[in-house]
């Protein structure tokens, strides 16, 4: 039996997806507000669905802010709620590329490579442009130098085919840092 979250339901994940939109915007009060109004809401009715949106619009915002550490408390919070439901497809919600850039920001290699080889699993299953944009884009990061050209241009690709300015726009942004932080030549052609 499946629950019937009726109106508060749809409001919650209203508001999770507002949040979600006030994230990418930077909005960090109307992020906060709309996530706090999903949660209040989604909690006590065991909406997860609407959970992960307000957590994982937390994760991209603290992410956008440069506090990938504080980005990582929302973001778990989503992986843990995807596991649960045994949800495999990465366009259900795109926040998978802000897990991993942010195990990546905060320096936990082996987290992320971990959490790569999952995701990495479910991009060659699903094929989905997404995924295969933002594992490319992870996997350039933790790659070494030599390799690391290919894989961000292969993110760019698929990001391109994506048709995700804002997701192309972090593929470009991932690179021009890797670059910077390597000593690499071209590092503000990207930014």
């Amino acid at each position: 039996d499946d629950p019937d979250w009726g109106i508060p339901g749809q409001r919650a994940w209203v508001q999770g997806a507002l949040a979600r939109i006030c994230a990418g915007l930077g909005r960090d009060e109307e992020c906060r507000s709309a996530a706090a109004t999903a949660l209040e809401i989604a909690l006590p009715i065991g909406f997860t669905v609407a959970e992960a949106w307000a957590a994982s619009a937390l994760g991209l915002l603290e992410l956008g802010a440069g506090r990938p550490e504080a980005a990582l408390v929302h973001l778990d919070r989503v992986d843990r709620i995807f596991a649960k439901s045994h949800v495999v497809e990465p366009g259900a919600l795109w926040w998978l590329g802000d897990h991993l850039d942010a195990l990546v920001a905060v320096g936990d290699r082996a987290r992320a490579k971990e959490r790569l080889a999952d995701a990495e699993v479910i991009a060659e299953r699903t094929g989905r442009r997404y995924a295969l944009a933002v594992t490319c884009r992870a996997r350039a990061q933790l790659v070494d130098q030599g390799l690391a050209e290919q894989t961000f241009a292969d993110a760019v690709e698929h990001a391109t085919a994506l048709g995700s300015p804002f997701e192309l726009a972090r593929c470009h942004l991932a690179r021009s840092r890797h670059r910077a932080h390597h000593g690499a030549p071209g590092a503000a052609d990207d930014a």
